[in-house]
């Protein structure tokens, strides 16, 4: 298994019942099972397709550190399209220069805060044209018909795979080692931010070495704890 997706896709053949992540909302934990995340992921990949995303699309996500936004992530991956995760208290500058430098046209965001903040620039990002966002709450006065809930691109991408039975396999098998599987930015010496492009083969060869060297197992807990 050497991309992200056909990993995605093994776990869901051999362990569909199990546990693939476990979230805290409201003081109460919840889960999702592999067999759960998969129509999740499905749906966002076919909704993002109805949507124009093509492989080689970068796909800017914004937020803290929720299920949704992982699921976005590999579902951008399963079209071959590239994800550029970025830092939600980013402020204007950081986040132009990383619209403009990754030429990111779409942005999945969490809640107001971040709808909010690229609305503020927008118009000085040269590609980014349509946003999604996860939490509704704060969003009922927003009519622009380039911001969607994520619900919504669910249900689009529940009606494109019913009328393309066949796009989520063949768009995942498409998929790489040498596909572009994230671009992730950091600080420059000189303050600009500085984007760095990895593929599926070096992330995954670099996740592999890490849990023979630390002996992580299927049965362990991993705590995500950055956004």
């Amino acid at each position: 298994m050497d991309t992200f997706p056909r990993l995605f896709i093994q776990q869901i053949q051999t362990r569909s019942s199990d546990t693939a992540i476990r979230f805290k909302r409201h003081g109460l934990w919840g889960s999702k099972t592999w067999g759960e995340a998969n129509e999740i992921v499905r749906e966002i990949a076919c909704g993002l397709a109805s949507k124009g995303i093509k492989p080689g699309d970068k796909i800017a996500i914004v937020g803290n550190n929720i299920p949704q936004l992982y699921f976005s992530m590999i579902a951008i991956q399963c079209l071959g399209a590239v994800p550029v995760p970025i830092h939600p208290d980013s402020n204007a500058e950081e986040l132009i220069d990383i619209f403009n430098n990754s030429l990111a046209n779409f942005a999945i965001v969490q809640d107001q805060q971040q709808v909010d903040a690229l609305y503020e620039i927008k118009e000085q990002c040269e590609a980014f044209n349509e946003m999604i966002y996860v939490e509704g709450r704060g969003m009922q006065e927003y009519t622009s018909s380039r911001l969607h809930h994520l619900d919504d691109i669910q249900s689009a991408g529940k009606k494109f795979a019913s009328d393309h039975p066949n796009f989520f396999e063949d768009v995942t098998e498409k998929v790489t080692p040498e596909s572009d599987a994230f671009v992730l930015y950091t600080p420059g010496t000189g303050g600009n931010v500085r984007g760095v492009v990895h593929t599926h083969a070096s992330m995954v060869s670099t996740a592999k070495s890490f849990a023979d060297q630390e002996k992580i197992m299927q049965d362990e807990q991993v705590l995500a704890f950055m956004p």
